[in-house]
């Protein structure tokens, strides 16, 4: 097997462990905030959107070389 190949196995390994483990982490999450998995995925995204925004004003500043 080369080298690609076992890099492929390993990449599929790991996300054959890691689907299942989002999915039960997402529940759990589901269940501790009583919300439906629509309205979690929207706070999540909120946040996701929110903390690129806030990465992107910080990247913008350093060009300018403001602090």
């Amino acid at each position: 097997m080369s080298s690609v190949g076992r890099t492929t196995a390993t990449t599929q390994s790991r996300r054959l462990f890691a689907s299942p483990a989002a999915s039960i982490k997402l529940e759990k999450l589901r269940f501790a905030r009583k919300l439906n998995h629509f309205a979690l995925k929207a706070k999540i995204d909120w946040a996701a959107s929110k903390a690129a925004w806030i990465e992107l004003g910080k990247m913008k500043r350093a060009e300018r070389g403001v602090t």
